[in-house]
Formats: C-alpha cells, structure tokens, sequence
C-alpha cells in the first residue's frame, strides 16, 4: 500500500500477515452473509467495512474509507497514516492495479502489460482519427459548401467586379 499527497510513504507487506487483499463479489445481500462488499486493503475480516484500512464499497466506487493502521490495528502492512484523519471517507478519482502476489506461489503482471498495449492502441486511434486527408476535405468542403447558397456571395462579388 502507500500514499502520495504531500509526501510519498511505501507500507510494506510485513513478514507472517494476511488479510492484504479482501474482494466480495459476491451478488447475495449483505444482510444474508453478513461480510461488506467491495474492496478492501489490509485489516481484518468483519462485518463493519471499517476494519480494512483502505475500503471501497461496491454500492458506491466513487468514494474509499480509510482507517489510521495503527501498529495494533493492521499486521498485513506496516503502521502509517494513508489519510490526514481518520477514519475518513475521500473521494476517489481512479485505481489501477499493477501487481498482485496469488496465494505466494507466483508474481503476475496483472496490468502492466495489458494497460500499455491499450494506451498505444488508443493513442494510435487518436492520432488517426486527428489527420485529415487534406485533399479529401477540400473535396468535401468545396462539393457541400459552395454549392449551397452559404457563399453565393463569393460568386456575386467576382461577377460585380468584372464588370
């Protein structure tokens, strides 16, 4: 985990801990298994979404809750303070995930690859999209434009000046 505002802090994973990572997707109803939906970074598993230290609900992806992790609440990650307050709800703007460690077997590049290989394509169909066969718009410009009465202007003023 780490947290970028002001300062930038690295909280490493520490030696032993579980609970990095909690996801249920689950679609039974909260009420019926009793555990939060959504996403959740260190911690530990209970009803109250208020025991991850970062939580993002799946009713609302546009906000996260965090909590202090202090040394006694959070063995997954070092101590250290995510947010200024706690506990504390943010706004959250975007997330991307970048590595995941499964069950410590093996690392795997879940996004890296894949996010760089979309970023071209889309800058490829910008770029594309952006250059205008100039010729082609002349063409297209002078057949749509000048046959409508937009510069019928142009033509009554060259036939003013000759006479």
């Amino acid at each position: 985990m780490f947290k970028f505002d002001s300062s930038f802090n690295v909280y490493l994973s520490t030696p032993g801990s579980s609970n990095h990572f909690y996801l249920n997707s689950k679609s039974r109803s909260k009420i019926l298994d009793n555990l939060p939906h959504g996403v959740g970074f260190g911690g530990y598993i209970s009803p109250n979404a208020d025991s991850f230290r970062i939580f993002i609900s799946e009713s609302d992806f546009s906000t996260a809750t965090g909590t202090s992790g202090g040394s006694g609440y959070c063995s997954s990650f070092a101590a250290g303070s995510i947010l200024p307050s706690f506990p504390s709800t943010f706004p959250l703007c975007s997330a991307e995930v970048y590595r995941i460690l499964v069950l410590g077997i093996s690392e795997i590049d879940v996004g890296m690859e894949g996010v760089q290989k979309e970023r071209e394509r889309k800058g490829i169909a910008v770029n594309k999209a952006r250059k205008v066969d100039r010729a082609q718009f002349l063409d297209d410009f002078r057949n749509g434009m000048m046959d409508s009465k937009a510069f019928a202007h142009v033509g009554q003023v060259d036939r003013g000046r000759g006479g």
